[in-house]
């Protein structure tokens, strides 16, 4: 689990036009310019071309993981389609997004700069399976629980990043709890793209005050044989601790 130490400002950049004449372009613009490592942010190209094109070859991001959330979605305007990308930073320095190329227009590069987040001890996950042996289709219950001597209101830019839900062995449940959003103590949390229910509680150890915060996931798998569930990581920034007097 990393912890950023101070806090940041994201911004949209306007990576700029590549004009192949007056009425076709590829505009690529991304959600933040400033990241850290394990941070997932998004880049949005909008393409206006006489026809679909095909989509362009991610291959060519090889400073980030990628993942393709729309390709070619028909927007409102005429001829023109929406691509989107989740990208994280693989190493720290200065990356660029390369030119990426639809039919006969080309996006301009988007300069990236990675910085490596600072650990702390001052959080913890923890992750419990209700069983470690299972049958296939048979389903077990993920709990993770976020601990914080940080108060969580101090806490912004939140970031889970779950690999266990992209992961096709499995199939992914929420766990029924009509009642939950009104539920006091109940708080959203961003994990890994998706908004769950988290339930809050306040407790000492070590005579200092904390906070946690516990969610669950069902997990069905789809196949035999020693699944090994990959550790999740949590991202975020806290105000320092002179900002919080």
């Amino acid at each position: 689990m990393k912890l950023l130490n101070s806090l940041f400002i994201a911004w949209a950049l306007a990576a700029g036009i590549a004009w192949a004449d007056s009425s076709l372009y590829a505009y690529a613009y991304t959600t933040e310019t400033n990241v850290f490592l394990g941070q997932v942010f998004t880049l949005d190209i909008i393409v206006k071309t006489p026809q679909l094109p095909d989509s362009p070859d991610i291959g060519d991001l090889t400073d980030f993981n990628v993942t393709v959330l729309e390709e070619g979605k028909a927007t409102s305007e005429p001829d023109t389609w929406a691509y989107r990308f989740d990208l994280r930073a693989k190493h720290a320095g200065d990356l660029t997004i390369p030119a990426l190329r639809f039919g006969s227009v080309s996006s301009e590069p988007v300069s990236i700069q990675a910085r490596k987040p600072e650990a702390t001890d001052r959080m913890k996950l923890e992750q419990q399976l209700s069983s470690i042996s299972v049958f296939v289709g048979e389903p077990v219950l993920l709990t993770t629980t976020w601990h914080s001597s940080y108060p969580f209101g101090a806490i912004k830019a939140v970031d889970f990043h779950f690999p266990v839900l992209n992961d096709k062995r499995f199939q992914i449940l929420e766990r029924y709890a009509p009642d939950k959003e009104e539920q006091a103590g109940s708080t959203g949390l961003p994990v890994h793209g998706t908004r769950v229910l988290a339930s809050r509680k306040n407790y000492m150890a070590e005579e200092v005050q904390h906070q946690s915060l516990t969610f669950s996931k069902l997990l069905i798998p789809k196949k035999s044989g020693r699944i090994i569930i990959p550790p999740a990581t949590l991202l975020c920034a806290a105000e320092r601790e002179k900002d919080l007097n």
